[in-house]
């Protein structure tokens, strides 16, 4: 096998592992905030809220470096998610019953080391960054609150 076959390979393995590891639980996109606290422990992490118009941003900074932000709207559940550090978030347990869509539009993806997006009119996912420095961004467009733009969820 070439080196030109075997690289693609090595690529599509490194972004599956990568997008599958876990490294800490949050409340789900499109779930209740009711468990960011208990989240916030066992991710070692300080727990900040802070009031931003309609809604209220949950930060969850970690001993690692790692940074999580969840979005609760005013009906209390979560409609978007932003992260940033030197790991990747747990998606599976960061995207809820969203994880589903990444997994597919990451499957479908050719192996190249390029951003993730996925834009879809229920589901819109952003990763992006390079080794320890890794950050992105997900929203259910329906979730958010009146007034609230897109370019906030950062």
């Amino acid at each position: 096998m070439t080196l030109g076959r075997v690289f693609p390979v090595a690529c599509r393995s490194c972004l599956a592992i990568a997008l599958l590891t876990p490294s800490g639980a949050m409340a789900e996109l499109g779930g209740d905030a009711a468990s960011i606290q208990r989240d916030g422990a066992r991710m070692n992490a300080s727990v900040a809220i802070r009031q931003a118009g309609k809604y209220e941003i949950h930060e969850m900074t970690a001993d690692g470096g790692s940074t999580v932000r969840e979005y609760v709207g005013p009906d209390g559940k979560v409609f978007a998610v932003a992260w940033q550090g030197p790991f990747h978030p747990d998606y599976q347990v960061l995207l809820g019953r969203y994880f589903a869509q990444l997994q597919q539009a990451t499957a479908a993806r050719q192996a190249r080391r390029a951003p993730v997006t996925i834009d879809t009119p229920g589901f819109v996912f952003q990763s992006f960054g390079h080794l320890r420095g890794l950050g992105g961004r997900a929203y259910v467009p329906q979730m958010l609150p009146d007034g609230v733009s897109t370019e906030d969820i950062k």
